[in-house]
């Protein structure tokens, strides 16, 4: 888990986010191979977690069993990002690590477990999946 900084988009809508989160992640040597970023508003992240409960739960992305840890995820590396409340990352030590909003969030998606915080009023994210990676962050 690496904490790249903090985003602070000049306003909370998803096209700003979009154009301004992957501009800040180019600048900093990363790439998503997404060629739209998935922003999600607060009500898309409200419904996401009514729908699929386990996302509030302790789970890898890319798993069959999202909350078994004998599953091999195919998803080897995320970042996140979110103005609110940031998503929990559990460490492989079992230490939760602690992140202020705005934080921008790398995370070894095969040793590490994350959880979104319960729905809350204004909260935007944006998560990628194994972006490309040009410089290594220690």
């Amino acid at each position: 888990m690496n904490c790249l900084g903090q985003f602070v988009p000049s306003r909370l809508d998803g096209p700003t986010i979009a154009k301004e989160f992957r501009a800040w992640l180019r600048a900093r040597g990363i790439e998503p191979r997404e060629p739209q970023l998935g922003v999600r508003t607060p009500e898309d992240t409200a419904r996401a977690c009514r729908a699929t409960p386990v996302l509030m739960e302790w789970h890898r992305d890319g798993c069959a069993e999202p909350t078994n840890p004998t599953d091999a995820p195919s998803v080897q590396t995320l970042i996140v990002w979110s103005n609110g409340t940031p998503t929990r990352i559990r460490l492989k030590s079992g230490a939760e690590a602690i992140h202020a909003p705005f934080s921008v969030i790398q995370v070894d998606n095969i040793r590490e477990w994350h959880a979104s915080p319960p729905p809350e009023d204004g909260r935007w994210f944006v998560g990628i999946s194994d972006p490309i990676v040009k410089r290594v962050y220690a």
